[in-house]
């Protein structure tokens, strides 16, 4: 098992792009979904694309987001919410599976949400969502963490 890394955004392609270019991040994800591509959130089909592209189950994926369109796209999906504390709407309204105030604890919240311990969330997947989400705070980047078994 490994840990599989997908973005589903509202920003642009190449919006996108630029984000990732300034932090290092081109190539890291299986799977890059942007608003040109997708009706706007709370639709899942980011989501939907994502599992497509990387043939994880929805029972082994989990939506990391900071708001109420994150949690409610993750809803129409069928698949598990983290939540962040940090982010642009207010914790109360998110009513994640999993609500986290650190990237500390990233790893415990996939856990949670259905990954097997031990393949979840590795060291580098942790450090990877966590700049993406970071940079997600001012520009709208979301994280979808899932599982697959080889």
């Amino acid at each position: 098992d490994h840990t599989l890394l997908a973005v589903a955004t509202g920003n642009s392609r190449r919006g996108l792009d630029k984000v990732l270019e300034r932090h290092g991040l081109t190539g890291v994800f299986h799977s890059e979904q942007v608003a040109d591509h997708h009706p706007s959130k709370p639709n899942p089909s980011m989501i939907l694309t994502a599992w497509n592209d990387t043939g994880v189950r929805p029972s082994r994926a989990g939506m990391l987001g900071d708001t109420t369109y994150d949690m409610d796209m993750a809803r129409a999906a069928g698949i598990k919410k983290i939540g962040v504390t940090w982010g642009y709407h207010a914790t109360e309204t998110l009513k994640p599976d999993a609500m986290i105030e650190t990237f500390a604890a990233l790893s415990g919240a996939a856990l949670h949400c259905g990954a097997r311990r031990g393949s979840a969330v590795d060291g580098r997947a942790s450090a990877v969502a966590t700049l993406v989400v970071e940079t997600g705070r001012l520009c709208g980047v979301e994280v979808g963490l899932g599982t697959r078994s080889r």
